[in-house]
């Protein structure tokens, strides 16, 4: 039988994404010689909407189509 060693995936700490790193950055991760730093995704900072933000949207779609539009977006 052939043994074949479990492989742990590395992940962003911050979202839980997969995460590829060139062998070395991986190696060096895994030793524990650098961090795991979240994705870049999770390093972006995200603008918290206003209510300005709100009401320009509100005054030209119904919630309805607000939601219509978030589930195609996002799912």
């Amino acid at each position: 039988m052939l043994y074949v060693p479990l492989v742990e995936v590395l992940r962003c700490p911050s979202c839980n994404t997969r995460r590829d790193f060139s062998p070395e950055h991986e190696n060096r991760i895994r030793a524990g010689r650098a961090p795991l730093t979240p994705c870049r995704e999770c390093r972006r900072p995200h603008p918290k909407p206003t209510e300005r933000d709100r009401q320009w949207w509100l005054e030209r779609f119904s919630l309805d189509e607000i939601r219509d539009m978030a589930t195609a977006l996002f799912g």
